[in-house]
């Protein structure tokens, strides 16, 4: 049995780290439920939870996908990792007050985007899955 390429390690490192951070909001929220009721937060916990929820799902997916060996795995990062660049610049342009700065986040957005494309791309991550689907 061949040992995982390292990009996909990688990936699935990536993955693991948004469903812990979504996993965290949503404990988080479910803790703090009150205090956000109580602010009115802005655009309210249903919304939050919900949110935490989708993504804690689709990064399970996407793990489940990989631990499978699944030929569109791939094609599935391209897909969820577009899916939350959006949703990030869409949730931070509709529903934050102030946007003190854009730089940092447009920097971010776009290396991020920049590494897990450039992950995808890697040779071994393409053959890994491909063997696999042969399999």
């Amino acid at each position: 049995m061949k040992k995982r390429p390292f990009s996909v390690t990688i990936l699935t490192m990536i993955v693991l780290f948004f469903i812990l951070l979504n996993g965290a909001r949503f404990y988080v929220i479910i803790n703090e439920w009150n205090v956000l009721v109580l602010f009115n937060a802005h655009p309210g916990p249903y919304y939050m939870l919900a949110l935490s929820l989708i993504w804690i799902t689709i990064g399970s997916m996407l793990i489940y996908s990989i631990f499978r060996k699944n030929i569109r795995t791939p094609q599935f990062i391209y897909i969820s990792t577009g899916l939350y660049a959006s949703w990030f610049w869409i949730d931070r342009t509709l529903f934050q007050h102030r946007m003190n700065s854009l730089v940092f986040p447009i920097i971010g957005t776009c290396l991020s985007l920049l590494f897990i494309i450039s992950m995808l791309k890697h040779q071994d991550l393409i053959y890994y899955f491909k063997r696999a689907g042969r399999l």
